[in-house]
Parts: C-alpha cells; structure tokens; sequence
C-alpha cells in the first residue's frame, strides 16, 4: 500500500473546515498535524477593521495575495476579529497571539506555520514565543 503524505492544512478560528475530518481522523489515529495560517491570512492581526478600506499594500488589496485573503475576508469576518480584538485587549494581549494559542489548544496540532511578510512581524512572533515559556 502506498501512503500519500498529508500535507499542511490552513486553520484558524476563521477557517475551521479542518475540525469536520481532519483534526479528528489524526487525534483518532494518535498523529500530530502542521497547520499554517493561524492568522487567518492576517484577519486575526486587525489589519483589516469591520467599515474601514483596505490598507494599501496589505495582501488583501495585491493581485496576488487577494485571492487567499477573500475566503476569510467577508463582512461577518471583519466583525467577528472587531469582537476577539476587544476580548483580547480586555487580556492584554496581541490578537494574534490569542489566534495562535486558540490554534496550539488542541493535542493534534503538532505545530503552527505562521508567515510574516515584515520584520515587525517577525519580532511579534518571537515575543509571543518568549511569553509562552
């Protein structure tokens, strides 16, 4: 028999359709999955406010990177991260890093791909690392 490698999988708490299948079949089978994008392509950094344009050069207004952005990038969505921003500031924390750790909850998530497209963001990450020791 031969077995196809399961790759990365987005999840998020925007973009769940990994918990229907996926997440369950691995717990069920004692196996870990990567998954990437917990920031939601940015949604879950508060980029992309409910009733404000688009920031210039972000990924949602390029050519290229609209296309991965406009499944999560909805009306609900933006609302939604409005709400999960404030319960994140109530704990004095960065969203983002509330996305992350709301991804790391679950045992079958063995580890997380979290893109940065800037150095900022890449010292974000570094200190929600550094927090989580």
């Amino acid at each position: 028999m031969r077995y196809r490698p399961l790759g990365p999988t987005g999840y998020s708490m925007l973009d769940r359709p990994a918990e229907t299948l996926v997440l369950p079949t691995c717990a069920e089978l004692g196996l870990g999955v990567v998954v990437f994008s917990p920031p939601a392509q940015g949604m879950l950094t508060g980029k992309y406010p409910a009733g404000e344009a688009l920031p210039a050069g972000s990924r949602a207004t390029s050519e290229r990177g609209a296309r991965f952005v406009e499944r999560v990038l909805t009306p609900d969505n933006r609302a939604r991260v409005g709400r999960l921003r404030a319960a994140a500031a109530v704990a004095r924390l960065p969203l983002v890093h509330v996305a992350v750790a709301w991804v790391l909850r679950r045992p079958e998530i063995a580890s997380v791909i979290v893109g940065a497209t800037s150095i900022a963001q890449v010292e974000q990450n570094a200190a929600r690392r550094r927090r989580t020791r």
